[in-house]
């Protein structure tokens, strides 16, 4: 008896530290933005639809010459005592009118040029900051959210500080839309005027689940727990309280959402129940055509509309 308990005890012990293993592995696949994007290339495992889209769609192709020309150089703020890095772009003559704009998982800042260039020809200043554990900032994991929120607050405060006068627009992609509706839920300035949140995932936990079951091909439900143990203990990101739907639910500022109806990471049932959640002034725009993150290319001058109906009505 003593050595079937024995047996049974070392099997869960070597279960529990696979299980252990299992989620620390995967955790560093998805959450080691730096490592999985080196790995990608070295693999060549890109996205051929996405990468097809970047290097050829007239949108992608002008604002990215645009963006590279103007050789912006990274800088650090500090605000509540943490160290956040992004690039900024001012008028050369003063003006309040403020654009931040968030790139999304695995992505950069370039990849938000299209909206920088829109914006910044009709006169705002651009901050674009650096996501948690992407590009520059000194963080080594991704939070999905959970952390890159106070980085967005962070700059929001920055700004209202040196400019009381600002006026600021908040758009965001993917990773970067959910970011803005976590933001959304707390209390900000007055300054903030409206949001764009282009095709945000409703749930961290969720979106992380859809990965692993979709892009992985694993059983969700068992592991997901594991990664997100993982979480916790290398960032004390926990995925199960970044609820960037719960957050809209709270949120008093105008927020266009935009969603590609071909997209299968954040599909439409998603941005639908994302969109009903907000109890503030809202607007939509559909593109047909477009899958996750690349509306802008498929629906331009439908996206451009909405974003001056906003400004029209928002931003005086």
């Amino acid at each position: 008896m003593k050595n079937t308990v024995k047996n049974i005890l070392k099997l869960s012990a070597a279960a529990g530290i696979g299980y252990y293993a299992l989620g620390e592995l995967l955790y560093q696949g998805i959450f080691n933005i730096r490592l999985t994007n080196g790995m990608v290339r070295a693999l060549k495992l890109e996205d051929k639809e996405m990468m097809r889209i970047f290097y050829e769609e007239p949108v992608f192709v002008k604002s990215f010459q645009w963006f590279d020309g103007l050789g912006l150089k990274d800088r650090a703020i500090y605000e509540n005592g943490k160290e956040y890095h992004g690039f900024f772009l001012r008028q050369n003559e003063k003006s309040h009118n403020w654009l931040i704009c968030l790139h999304g998982y695995r992505g950069d800042r370039r990849a938000e040029a299209p909206f920088a260039e829109y914006y910044y020809e009709k006169g705002y200043n651009i901050a674009m900051p650096c996501m948690t554990g992407h590009e520059d900032d000194k963080g080594k994991y991704c939070t999905m959210g959970c952390f890159d929120k106070d980085v967005l607050t962070g700059f929001i405060n920055h700004i209202v500080r040196e400019d009381p006068d600002s006026r600021i627009i908040l758009h965001g992609v993917s990773m970067g839309a959910s970011t803005v509706m976590l933001a959304l839920g707390e209390n900000l300035p007055e300054n903030v005027k409206f949001a764009v949140c282009d095709c945000g995932f409703d749930s961290s936990w969720d979106l992380i689940y859809t990965m692993l079951k979709e892009n992985y091909k694993l059983p969700a439900k068992l592991i997901l727990s594991a990664v997100n143990g993982a979480s916790i203990r290398r960032s004390g990101a926990d995925l199960r309280k970044s609820r960037p739907i719960d957050a809209l639910r709270r949120s008093k500022t105008p927020v266009l959402f935009v969603q590609g109806a071909k997209d299968n990471l954040v599909p439409l049932n998603v941005f639908y129940r994302v969109y009903e959640a907000c109890g503030a002034y809202k607007d939509m725009l559909i593109s047909e055509k477009a899958v996750h993150a690349v509306s802008v290319a498929f629906s331009y001058n439908e996206y451009i509309k909405k974003l001056e109906s906003f400004e029209n009505k928002f931003v005086k």
